[in-house]
């Protein structure tokens, strides 16, 4: 698959050769581990203010039970022989022919049942000789046709009733923090394309749209220090520059949850200690990616709730990505009580170990099948 290196998959490559080697090492000395991400935390901040309350589905009465909202992500109309390249929604050079494909691959993915869509902007100062969906942001702006394609697609969703758009930002090379070769400069860049981008997404997209300035952007504690500085830096700058203009009402960043009880990358932990950093409110919700097999996926939602619960955070759950269509992860996922906390649940485009991502328009059954209802208790808002 050529998805690209400094993206999710690389992440959850790196993670598990963290966990690897700390199981090793937890062999070798015989030592008891904490799960990841829940060691010991500091003392409970006084908790935000309401988290977003999610509708209730059709055909629930105000106060009956509810699910998690279900969606996919969607930035490719098809990957052509098992690859990103050509097939970008945002990225096109084909204008009409792919604007009509989206249109009806929305229309398509709404009839199945499909509530909610998240897509990744990938960017960098200068994609030349990239076809795989990376756009430019050079200058902080976003350029045409990108622009254009980008309307097209927000008015596209919101045309088709979706009930939520997320827009996550993915910064790429030089522009990347998770990069060893990041140019810190580029921040600048990067903070106003986000805001170029956003300006673009409330005025052309659905009712909702919501934010996640970095994609996988919680540290672990498995990272080299200075990467770990810059990704820490990094966010807390962005953060509180989006908090201090726009509030933190649709805004998050999101993490990839623990991997297993041996698993000391302490990522969520690491994220709410840097949004705490800035002085601003937290974020309404926390957002993890749980792209990973039933067992470990069950065991990161509850490793995620014990995290927030030990912060003192009352906050929901979003699974930004989930694996496509896997019945089995489903169950996992429907077995666990902090279900209740989950309040939206996004697949991603392929499953682990698959060679190649799946072409839209995509279905949710599998989830649908399996989180059929949950209490609504842990979803109302909290002031």
């Amino acid at each position: 698959m050529t998805w690209p290196e400094s993206g999710a998959s690389r992440r959850h490559r790196l993670a598990r050769r963290g966990l690897a080697v700390a199981a090793a090492a937890a062999a070798l000395a015989a030592a008891v581990l904490l799960p990841g991400d829940s060691a010991t935390a500091p003392a409970p901040a006084p908790p935000v203010a309401g988290a977003e309350h999610v509708r209730e589905p059709p055909g629930q009465g105000a106060g009956g039970p509810v699910r998690p909202l279900l969606g996919t992500h969607y930035s490719h109309v098809a990957h052509p022989r098992c690859r990103m390249d050509g097939g970008g929604i945002v990225a096109t050079r084909t204008g009409h022919a792919t604007r009509a494909q989206v249109v009806q691959q929305l229309r398509s993915m709404r009839e199945r049942g499909v509530d909610s869509l998240r897509i990744i902007l990938w960017h960098m100062h200068d994609p030349s000789g990239h076809t795989w969906g990376v756009v430019a942001s050079a200058g902080g702006r976003l350029h045409e046709p990108d622009r254009s394609n980008l309307v097209h697609y927000l008015r596209a969703v919101r045309e088709a009733g979706f009930d939520r758009l997320t827009i996550t930002f993915s910064p790429q090379w030089t522009n990347s923090p998770f990069e060893p070769n990041y140019d810190r400069r580029l921040l600048e860049e990067n903070w106003s394309w986000v805001r170029d981008v956003r300006a673009v997404a409330v005025e052309h997209g659905p009712a909702q749209v919501r934010f996640d300035l970095l994609n996988e952007g919680g540290a672990s504690d498995y990272l080299p220090p200075r990467r770990f500085a810059d990704l820490r830096s990094y966010v807390a700058t962005l953060y509180g520059r989006y908090a201090d203009e726009f509030g933190t009402r649709d805004v998050t960043v999101s993490t990839i949850a623990s991997l297993g009880p041996h698993d000391r990358g302490n990522r969520l932990r690491n994220l709410v200690s840097t949004l705490r950093s800035t002085g601003r409110p937290l974020p309404r919700w926390f957002d993890v990616h749980l792209n990973v097999d039933g067992p470990t996926a069950r065991h990161g939602l509850d490793d995620s709730v014990r995290v927030l619960d030990r912060q003192g955070l009352p906050q929901p759950l979003v699974i930004g990505e989930a694996p496509h269509g896997d019945p089995a992860v489903a169950r996992a996922l429907a077995g666990s009580p902090a279900l209740e906390r989950v309040e939206e649940v996004l697949q991603w485009v392929d499953r682990p170990g698959d060679t190649c991502p799946r072409s839209p328009p995509y279905s949710v059954a599998s989830y649908r099948d399996a989180l059929a209802v949950v209490p609504p208790a842990a979803l109302a808002p909290s002031g």
